[in-house]
């Protein structure tokens, strides 16, 4: 996987799955970009990864057909950390 110097994308908190986290951040310029390849708005893919909607089969599938990864691999979850201001 190659590092995208040019990737401009915000999160104000640890994601649930960090692993799929890292590779929107390395594969793409943004998650705009890759809710665009996932045919999804950015906001719910912003609430895929704070753990905070629930996933379709589909929407698993395609996601592993994207990124390549086994399900086991990408959605390992991480220590969600929420960040309120």
């Amino acid at each position: 996987m190659k590092q995208n110097e040019d990737w401009r994308g915000w999160r104000s908190r640890q994601s649930a799955y960090p692993n799929l986290d890292k590779w929107i951040r390395e594969n793409c310029k943004s998650y705009g970009e890759f809710a665009d390849m996932l045919g999804c708005h950015r906001t719910t893919l912003y609430k895929l990864l704070d753990g905070a909607d629930n996933l379709s089969l589909y929407r698993i599938q395609a996601i592993l057909d994207i990124t390549g990864m086994t399900f086991e691999t990408c959605f390992q979850e991480g220590r969600v950390q929420r960040v309120y201001r």
